[in-house]
């Protein structure tokens, strides 16, 4: 049975250590703007989004505080490096059923035909050079986390008359099919070929012939090429913050080689050529807003430079109202004439540039709708969480897509110049309509019947027409707002009933907003109550924060607390403030806490959630972290609890149990002990790197650490280590080694430390995978490898660390204890023990509960068993702290100024 254990370890184990970040992949539905600014101030960013559901890394702690402000966490991958989890998606149209995605890695459907795969990054790399996959590293596309409401799409329905289509006139057939050709030209525009920068150079002229003096090539780097989006400025007459984006890609694919024909006439010169067209016919066109041509290069490897592009518009605060993207724009092969557009959730500039289209082109029919085809060049600026309009081919050019047969011979010129017709009068319109707007905060006022609306813009030219009504899209009243009021109040509602709202802006001599976003709140008499409650331990405090209420006639909070159990009571009352510190508590003594909000009538809310946490006193004594597991070879839970006792006998401990993924050591568990040692046996699941967290928490303050475990240091952190590793900034661990051979027989201390030896007899005998370890600068060896077989590569070196920090002293030993000799592992804990200042043994005097230390919960269980009909005390001479030789309302005092008016130490009892 041995030899099976043994053999069951090797299969399992034999496995690379796990990287550095080691999180959650999670979804998170966002339902407000205040989620969004929530979970961005918890995440940074996210990975991917699927309308309102973002693709998220998320730590145990970031999953309970967004779970706390009411925002949905479901988590999909468990404890991944997001830099080996890609995303798999084909840059242009193509059903993704032509690949098994699931064949290539663990995989999960992330929407929109995007896969999140798990694979090593030279298998993506591969796949995008040599299919037409692209597979992104998810750790290279951060996005940020916003939301987007309801769009209301109407708002052009009433409009007859389109001046500005006059614009469909200047569309040139002749120039539409030199440009196209002319990219054909340049025979492949892979983007990392010296004729991509031919390509580039030819727009860059053409545009500067048209006039235009605002022309860049921003450079970023795909696979260490630079590469260039080209980008030409045309500023609005009137406003010229507020952009228009216009674009396609203009790289091309075949094979992915950069010395295969790959003519890309259709994919994209197509998509190209309209930009250039739109931008040539532009040219000396007042436009109030700000249009911005760009052609995009690397869209084929993955949608490289439009994410560069669009990241900076987002970075720079660019109030960008639309992305308008063409990919493929010129194929008809079977003659029906027929044009998609599509977009995100927001469909108000495909179903304008359908209208326009309808308008301006009897033969082409424009089928708009919320989803859009394919992952081209719209999808970098949906992530950033603006508008798109993406476009293209109804009967997708499969034949010459991605080969050298892409040739503008297989192009429908007429039909190329019908979509340049219906874009350039959707860009008219656009162009010169009203910038939209939004509502920016609703404010309660507090009298169930009144709510204030705040504008998110009150330009003084523009006039605003306010709508709400029951339900959404169902409006019963409008009110019209003066030009230059960013704020109005909205009486007469019921209470408790909620209330839906847009804003339509319009402008004296252009076309109305293309849309508007739905808003809801609700009036109420009562104060909300507070949300995203949270408590956590600080240094001989808790700390306490919890939401704003933003009622107009909110007053102040009222806090109410409970220790260990015992019901609520009100402890503090006219806070102002979110958050407060509570430094009227006791060590290892868990206080709950309810908040209310109080308005200035005296009207109070419900309870918030409740929480609890512990102070962080640091002065409990030892805590052990047992992750050792039962079964799988290792022993049971009592006979390990028995082990561990002889360890640490005769002083007293506590004990927490970590087996489980995703249930880590918390702070308020790590906060109340002087000293934290983690023992970790078995041979998976390998834990300690999931309570990083707490544990670098801990360790700023005044606090001794140990561990001790089979791989444990292995499966924790790669080598070699740098700053930001646990391991090396707080233990001054620089590198480890493992080897793998059975063939560690025990080590030598040094320094004082007790050799130790390893009991051939238990389940690995000699044990392998021991490694030795490289220190930093303040290691120092406690022990040195002993081999079996003298192996020069490990003989002698170091297997166990000593660091004495400025917050704390560390131990780390490379090698379990379960294996070595109980004699062994008792020396071995007696001198940490010592060395850390926990060698006390507490008296019974005073512990009532008889958990081996005095403190707050003696008293809860004084009073049960005096006043509740609770248990009497273990120890009955423990309650009998004024040796009065009998239990009664005098031990209770006795305790009461014990503990909060610093009465003396409880006496030996003398009951029995």
């Amino acid at each position: 049975m041995r030899y099976f254990w043994t053999l069951l370890l090797v299969f399992s184990l034999a496995l690379p250590g796990a990287g550095a970040d080691q999180d959650d992949l999670a979804f998170i539905t966002i339902t407000d703007r205040h989620q969004a600014n929530h979970a961005q101030n918890v995440l940074g960013t996210a990975y991917s989004r699927n309308g309102n559901r973002f693709l998220v890394k998320v730590s145990d702690e970031q999953g309970r505080n967004l779970q706390a402000a009411g925002i949905k966490v479901e988590i999909i991958m468990a404890k991944v490096d997001p830099a080996r989890v890609f995303a798999v998606f084909y840059p242009d149209t193509r059903p993704l059923a032509a690949v098994d995605i699931p064949t290539l890695g663990e995989s999960i459907d992330l929407g929109n035909d995007i896969y999140a795969v798990r694979m090593s990054p030279s298998v993506a790399e591969s796949m995008t050079r040599n299919t037409s996959l692209a597979a992104v590293a998810l750790s290279e596309r951060p996005i940020p986390i916003t939301f987007t409401g309801p769009a209301i799409t109407t708002l052009m329905s009433e409009i007859t008359d389109y001046p500005t289509d006059s614009l469909v006139d200047l569309v040139n057939q002749d120039s539409i099919y030199a440009m196209n050709l002319r990219f054909e030209l340049f025979r492949t525009r892979y983007y990392d070929t010296d004729s991509i920068l031919a390509a580039r150079d030819w727009a860059v002229q053409k545009l500067a012939d048209w006039g235009y003096t605002d022309i860049t090539t921003p450079l970023f780097y795909h696979n260490g090429t630079p590469c260039y989006n080209v980008k030409a400025v045309k500023p609005g007459y009137a406003e010229p913050d507020n952009v228009i984006v216009i674009g396609g890609h203009y790289d091309s694919y075949n094979g992915g080689s950069s010395y295969t024909f790959a003519p890309g006439a259709d994919d994209n010169g197509s998509g190209s050529t309209i930009t250039l067209e739109m931008a040539r016919i532009l040219a000396d066109i007042p436009m109030r807003k700000t249009i911005i041509f760009m052609l995009f290069s690397a869209e084929e490897v993955g949608l490289v430079g439009s994410y560069y592009a669009a990241s900076d518009f987002f970075h720079d605060g660019t109030p960008l109202e639309v992305m308008f993207n063409f990919d493929m724009v010129g194929y008809n092969g079977n003659g029906l004439w027929l044009f998609e557009v599509g977009s995100g959730e927001n469909s108000a500039y495909a179903e304008l540039q359908a209208a326009s289209c309808s308008r301006v082109n009897p033969d082409l029919v424009a089928l708009s709708g919320t989803s859009s085809p394919g992952s081209s060049d719209h999808m970098s600026f949906w992530n950033f969480g603006y508008n798109i309009c993406n476009n293209i081919e109804e009967d997708f050019n499969y034949g010459g897509w991605h080969t050298d047969l892409d040739l503008t011979s297989r192009m429908d010129f007429d039909y190329l110049y019908q979509v340049a017709r219906m874009t350039v009068a959707t860009l008219g319109i656009v162009g010169n309509s009203a910038s939209p707007i939004s509502i920016e905060q609703i404010i309660d006022q507090g009298d169930g019947q009144a709510l204030e609306i705040h504008l998110t813009s009150c330009a003084p030219e523009y006039t605003y027409r306010l709508y709400h009504g029951p339900s959404s899209g169902f409006y019963t009243d409008s009110i019209d707002i003066p030009s230059g009021t960013c704020t109005w109040i909205v009486d007469g509602l019921i209470d408790g009933q909620e209330r839906f709202f847009y804003v339509l802006s319009q402008i004296e001599g252009g076309y109305p907003a293309v849309y508007s976003t739905e808003t809801s709140a609700t009036p109420y008499l009562i104060p909300r109550p507070p949300t995203a409650a949270e408590a956590g331990p600080e240094l001989n405090s808790v700390l306490l924060e919890w939401g704003d209420n933003a009622e107009a006639d909110f007053s102040h909070y009222r806090l109410y607390r409970a220790i260990e159990g015992l019901p609520h009571s009100l402890f503090k009352d006219n806070i102002v403030s979110s958050s407060y510190t509570d430094t009227e508590v006791l060590g290892q003594t868990e206080y709950s806490y309810k908040i209310t909000a109080v308005d200035f009538d005296g009207y109070e809310s419900d309870y918030s959630s409740e929480v609890s946490a512990y102070a962080a006193t640091f002065d409990g004594g030892i805590l052990l972290v047992d992750e050792t597991r039962q079964g799988g070879g290792m022993p049971d839970q009592p006979t390990q609890e028995a082990r561990y006792a002889s360890y640490f006998a005769p002083t007293p401990y506590n004990l927490v149990q970590i087996e489980t993924v995703g249930l880590p050591v918390t702070r308020n568990t790590a906060g109340q002990y002087s000293s934290l040692f983690w023992i970790d046996d078995d041979f998976s699941p390998k834990l300690a790197s999931e309570s990083e967290d707490s544990l670098f928490w801990y360790a700023g303050y005044t606090g001794n650490l140990f561990f001790a475990g089979f791989r444990t240091i292995e499966f924790w952190t790669g080598s070699p280590l740098s700053n930001g590793d646990f391991l090396y900034d707080q233990c001054r661990i620089a590198s480890h080694s493992v080897h793998a051979e059975y063939d560690f027989a025990g080590a030598t201390g040094v320094g004082g430390w007790p050799d130790i030896e390893v009991d051939t007899t238990e389940l690995l005998g000699f044990l392998p995978f021991i490694p030795t370890l490289g220190l930093a600068t303040g290691g120092q060896p406690i022990y040195l490898y002993d081999s079996k077989t003298d192996d020069p590569a490990s003989e002698g070196n170091v297997c166990g660390v000593y660091y004495d920090g400025p917050n704390g002293k560390r131990v780390v030993l490379a090698f379990p204890l379960m294996y070595i000799t109980d004699e062994s592992a008792i020396a071995l804990m007696s001198y940490a023990k010592n060395l850390f200042g926990e060698s006390v043994v507490l008296g019974e005097h005073g512990d009532i509960d008889n958990n081996g230390q005095i403190d707050i919960g003696d008293l809860v269980y004084l009073v049960d068993y005096m006043f509740l009909g609770g248990p009497p005390p273990p120890v009955m001479n423990s309650a009998d702290v004024d040796a009065s030789c009998q239990i009664d309302i005098a031990d209770l005092i006795y305790v009461v100024v014990y503990f909060f008016d610093g009465g003396p130490l409880p006496l030996p009892g003398c009951v029995e």
